[in-house]
């Protein structure tokens, strides 16, 4: 179980993160919400995304080639990102929230 409860510290914290960000920047800023949202998904993802290269065979993190490529994280962060996209272009009613 403890290495259960490792595993999910760093994400609560992350999640803590972005919740404190959209409340401060809606707060001085009048940011709505999910442009928030939006924006740490697109971080989370561009990030991923150019440090893909670093995990593949022979690079940085993998230089024998014995790790797994982690496909699976970048796409759970892509859909998340169009997933919060979609909703942000097609409810225009979310962009009132935190404004």
């Amino acid at each position: 179980m403890q290495k259960k409860e490792r595993r999910t510290k760093p994400y609560l914290i992350l999640s803590v993160a972005v919740v404190m960000s959209a409340l401060l920047l809606s707060a001085l800023w009048h940011v709505p919400y999910i442009d928030t949202l939006t924006a740490f998904a697109g971080l989370a993802f561009v990030g991923h995304l150019i440090t893909v290269d670093e995990d593949m065979p022979g690079g940085w993190n993998n230089p024998d080639g014995k790790s797994p490529l982690r496909w699976r994280g970048l796409v759970v962060k892509g859909a998340l990102l169009v997933l919060l996209a979609a909703c942000e272009i097609g409810v225009p009613a979310l962009r009132e929230f935190g404004a």
